[in-house]
């Protein structure tokens, strides 16, 4: 969906660019495509090129390819445009540096490896240096391809603002296909076939595949064949060295070849390989490595080695196999397991497929993508403004930014087929099924009708569902299945404190297995607990059962809170922790207010729920950074001053709140009005500080429980 009401134009700027080829031009094209479906006015600054480009991607202005009035044309044009322009700048030099000098704001760049290392003149590296971190330090925002690159940003520029996004690939494009059809194009019909595609450099280390092929018994290399896509510097010490080991006859020289035709170079191949060394000193790493991702996406089952941001490509054992750097014995083993049992490699490469499907399609990319850009925009724009990012994303951002970070998301009947094969899931599966989950209920609750019957059965669906993949998660994780959840023992006392002496009586909304309730009934008050989620109330009969020795089933019922009839029963105490940001904003006041209904008079309400500033508290930050708007089943996060409003709407006559929380041998403040009016005033000033260092602060201030009396 595009975004009509974009201020701003929003710029890319990445000299490699289609149709120059490359890995990170590929990239620039994706995410070019991405910006060209969410962005009206979007366009892309690159350089002049015979060759036509794609017509699904940006706007373009391209200026001459010839260095270095390229990059003074570029400079010209970008003085020229409105200084409060997004800019995402495909290298850090030239196109950052550029766009740092012409004080385009928003500056994001993206960071991909090698670029990184210091250069190979050592008498320009103190300038170089410098100019790095300049322009990274000043960058709003830097999007790592890799959990090694990051670390590669950090260490030049420690005071970078960086977050990464593993590369994807086009799974239509790269799919799998007539595998016979592709072999007889390149005259392999009836061989084992392994490819490499890149670039012929030295720490490319094909010369590791060749030695591991010549290890083979000449009966195991007659039938294999070795297709070499690319061309470079190092090809024709590669050709001697196949010649002195006596394989050339194995070995097809292949050259470049086009973008388009590179799908069926992998369908033809049984096996993709590259053994890239980690060489610094030729400033030559593999920040991540695209081609492995794209092979997969063929079901082409891959092999590379624990170097740069290869691991971030490769899952070890599920679609391909990870080997220490030169280790050519290694690769002969799995070379000549691939001659006598190629339906393994099939199996493997079905594996692969399946895997990017689930984790890398260029959806998910620009999924988090869109995400991260959005929120630097909004923290720049908020920096700039005095006010903080939240507020930016709100209300409407934030919907826009959920139809950007909701792109390809799963329907709730895919998720549901999911959850049938939990047992089958690896604990990285179920994490994204944890996401998957929430975000598809998420969005079908959002679109039902309030007090629908199709949003009490999603709601039942997907509460069930969720304990469902919790309890399976703590069950992998070796923790107790039956310890609470969403109750912090640490409230206990204070709980007591305030709700008075036994024999009050009081209610636990959202109650999980029960475990407050339990403790007070122990305690000799007349408690009950309500859940939406019936193995959960089950779990939570069970467990009162065989600690009090009688059954207690009636103190605990199964329902959507809003449509429970509760008769003629009211309460003193009424406890909510973490249920009000599980409501639809439409019906939050109705919530509140039902709380109000059933309060007796100077009854207290305890609500605990996560504060807007800080969060996301749901499965957003499984995929997203902290401070994304939440886009999991927190369907909606409130600030203090938000919460204060809705509670008197819902006529509590007082708010409160504790200065501290409880924390490192400190014992919490009594909740007073006075601590809610100061924390709501610091709220604005909060929000305008760095998020991890906002949410420390609101954390020892305790800004998640407010206290609200009838």
């Amino acid at each position: 969906m595009k975004n009509p009401t974009a201020k701003h134009d929003l710029l890319l700027f990445a000299f490699e660019y289609p149709p120059v080829s490359g890995g990170i031009a590929r990239l620039c094209a994706e995410i070019g495509s991405g910006l060209a479906q969410t962005h009206n006015s979007a366009r892309v600054l690159t350089q002049e090129c015979a060759a036509a480009t794609r017509p699904d991607g940006l706007q373009e202005v391209r200026v001459s390819s010839k260095r270095p009035l390229r990059e003074w044309r570029a400079f010209q044009w970008l003085r020229k445009q409105q200084r409060k322009t997004p800019i995402i700048c495909g290298l850090w030099y030239p196109e950052g540096l550029i766009a740092y000098l012409a004080r385009i704001r928003p500056l994001i760049v993206l960071a991909h490896g090698a670029e990184l290392l210091p250069t190979v003149d050592r008498w320009r590296r103190p300038l170089w240096n410098a100019l790095q971190r300049l322009v990274l330090e000043n960058a709003d925002l830097v999007i790592a391809n890799s959990a090694y690159t990051q670390s590669l940003v950090s260490r030049m520029a420690p005071k970078t603002q960086v977050e990464t996004i593993p590369l994807a690939v086009d799974p239509d494009r790269f799919a799998p296909a007539d595998r016979e059809f592709a072999k007889k194009k390149y005259g392999v019909t009836g061989k084992h076939v392994l490819c490499t595609v890149s670039r012929i450099y030295r720490y490319k280390a094909h010369d590791t595949v060749l030695r591991a092929i010549a290890n083979l018994a000449p009966s195991e290399r007659e039938q294999l064949v070795y297709l070499v896509v690319g061309k470079g510097p190092y090809e024709r010490e590669l050709r001697k060295q196949a010649a002195e080991l006596g394989i050339e006859s194995h070995v097809r020289w292949l050259g470049f070849i086009s973008e388009e035709e590179l799908p069926q170079v992998y369908l033809a191949s049984d096996l993709f390989v590259l053994c890239t060394r980690d060489a610094p000193g030729e400033r030559a790493v593999e920040g991540f490595g695209l081609v492995f991702l794209e092979a997969q996406s063929c079901g082409t089952p891959v092999v590379g080695t624990r170097t740069g941001g290869i691991p971030a490509a490769i899952r070890d054992g599920e679609g391909g196999w990870l080997i220490n750097q030169d280790d050519s014995r290694k690769l002969t083993n799995i070379i000549r397991q691939l001659v006598h049992s190629p339906e393994l490699f099939r199996q493997v490469g079905v594996q692969a497929r399946k895997r990017v499907l689930r984790e890398a399609t260029w959806k998910q990319y620009m999924r988090q993508f869109s995400a991260l850009v959005q929120t630097a925009v909004a923290t720049h724009q908020a920096r700039e403004a005095g006010t903080t990012a939240a507020e930016r994303l709100s209300p409407h951002s934030e919907e826009h930014l959920m139809d950007l970070t909701t792109q390809g998301r799963e329907s709730v009947k895919e998720v549901n087929q999911r959850l049938k094969s939990i047992q089958l899931l690896s604990r990285s599966q179920l994490d994204d099924l944890h996401f998957d989950w929430e975000v598809a209920y998420a969005s079908a609750i959002k679109q039902s009708l309030p007090g629908s019957a199709e949003r009490e059965t999603l709601f039942a669906a997907a509460y069930g569902g969720l304990t469902t993949i919790l309890r399976e998660m703590r069950a992998r994780d070796g923790r107790d299945l039956d310890a609470p959840m969403g109750f912090n023992s640490a409230h206990f006392n204070s709980i007591v404190e305030i709700a008075g002496p036994a024999p009050r009586t009081i209610l636990d909304v959202g109650c999980s297995a029960g475990t407050l309730v339990r403790a007070l009934i122990a305690h000799g008050y007349d408690a009950y607990g309500i859940d939406i989620s019936e193995d959960l109330v089950s779990k939570a009969r069970e467990l009162a059962r065989n600690s009090f020795g009688q059954d207690l089933s009636e103190r605990f019922s199964v329902g959507n809170f809003l449509r429970h009839d509760f008769g003629n029963q009211t309460f003193d105490f009424i406890h909510s922790n973490d249920v009000l940001e599980h409501i639809h904003s439409d019906e939050a006041s109705a919530f509140l207010s039902k709380c109000r209904r059933l309060m007796r008079p100077g009854g207290v309400l305890w609500l605990i729920t996560p504060n807007r500033l800080t969060g996301p508290g749901d499965a957003t930050t499984l995929r997203l950074p902290w401070g994304t708007p939440a886009i999991g089943l927190h369907l909606k996060e409130y600030t203090l001053a938000e919460l204060s409003t809705l509670l008197r709407q819902a006529n509590f006559c007082q708010v409160e709140s504790r200065l501290f929380g409880a924390g490192r041998g400190r014992r919490p403040t009594k909740p007073r009005t006075i601590y809610a009016r100061i924390k709501r005033a610091a709220e604005p000033v909060l929000g305008g500080i760095p998020f991890h260092l906002r949410r420390r602060i609101m954390g020892v201030f305790d800004y998640s429980l407010t206290i609200a009396r009838a």
